[in-house]
């Protein structure tokens, strides 16, 4: 897992509570010389960063903590109420994009908690592979996320269960601590690639499309394709004048008015990642222009290409035949009502102008 890095919170609710004993890792850290230095510098740099910044809760001795905060994603709101380590500094916004996290407010739940996370005894009921396994069970899907790790990282549950609709999260403890090398900072359990699949399971009115997006005068334009395929380029030759909403993951939303496009927290190499959305213009699918060929061309496709060229871009969840259904009759709509092209583009400020004259 990813290291975290330092940085101020603000507007988070906390809750205190007791705890169990300290981890294996922080005692065996404590027990030995060099270990000890350590744990006073850390002790001596929580201090500091108590007096520095008030809204930063450290978790004191013998006690844990939980926070309470809100992640939004397309116009979901996620209320996640997760159990912090002791003797941590807490650091949300290390691993999420800052305008994606706000204060806690009522929302899709999720629990997040620290365990021992285990593998069932029986075969998974669907694979993605490395990453994670997933299994039915009544009222619930349960994945378990391990990828190169030696055991099980964490396991969500998503529980369908009318008003008690919502997600439970435990983490790995020890694998937790013992993966991160400077122990002061927290690494928030909701993460990446858990925020995007719960995501996917609550959507019901819309998609998440590989693509990027940029916004001019007033309206998204999104860029679909696979990788190499020129999304986050297009985006680096708009964006000083034009906003980003993202480099490489959108998703696109049934709306009164047609459909509206909303950036993600899960951005590519230009780190661009909106916390806004905006109309939809037009949907792109991309191809580099010949080599020597200066021009951009804009080819129209009927909806049975358009919905070619999206399938193979959008975030299906085909572990689940109700959801998956729901998915490709919405890309089914979408191709037939919105305004789709695939356009072939050089590396040229000018493609704007092909963009826009539609």
């Amino acid at each position: 897992m990813a290291r975290a890095k330092r940085s101020r919170i603000s507007s988070l609710e906390f809750e205190s509570s007791n705890c169990g004993p300290k981890s294996r890792s922080l005692q065996a850290a404590s027990s030995s010389p060099a270990g000890r230095d350590s744990a006073a510098g850390l002790a001596a740099s929580l201090r500091a960063a108590s007096h520095r910044d008030p809204e930063t809760l450290l978790c004191p001795a013998n006690h844990s903590s939980r926070s309470r905060w809100s992640l939004n994603i397309g116009g979901l709101v996620f209320a996640v109420r997760a159990e912090v380590p002791e003797n941590a500094a807490i650091d949300h916004r290390s691993v999420f994009q800052d305008p994606f996290v706000g204060p806690y407010r009522p929302g899709i739940p999720v629990e997040c908690r620290y365990g021992r996370v285990t593998m069932a005894r029986r075969r998974p009921d669907f694979n993605s592979g490395r990453a994670w396994s997933g299994y039915r069970e009544p009222g619930a899907l349960r994945f378990v996320l391990q990828g190169d790790l030696p055991r099980p990282a964490c396991e969500l549950t998503y529980r369908v269960q009318g008003k008690h609709t919502g997600f439970g999260l435990v983490t790995d403890r020890d694998l937790e601590l013992d993966s991160r090398a400077e122990p002061e900072s927290y690494l928030p359990p909701f993460r990446y690639p858990l925020d995007s699949l719960a995501t996917k399971l609550v959507l019901q009115d819309g998609v998440v499309l590989h693509a990027s997006a940029v916004v001019i005068d007033g309206r998204a334009y999104v860029f679909v394709g696979p990788s190499g395929s020129g999304k986050t380029t297009l985006a680096r030759l708009l964006r000083n004048d034009h906003s980003v909403l993202s480099d490489e993951r959108v998703i696109v939303r049934g709306s009164p008015d047609g459909y509206r496009v909303y950036g993600t927290p899960w951005p590519s190499d230009l780190r661009a990642a909106e916390n806004s959305s905006a109309p939809l213009g037009a949907i792109f699918t991309l191809r580099h222009q010949r080599a020597g060929c200066d021009r951009h061309d804009v080819e129209a496709l009927d909806p049975a290409d358009a919905r070619d060229a999206l399938i193979p871009c959008a975030s299906i969840t085909f572990f689940d035949d109700a959801l998956m259904e729901m998915q490709l009759r919405f890309l089914q709509q979408l191709t037939r009502s919105a305004t789709i092209r695939r356009l072939h583009f050089s590396i040229d400020p000018g493609v704007r102008d092909a963009i826009v004259a539609l």
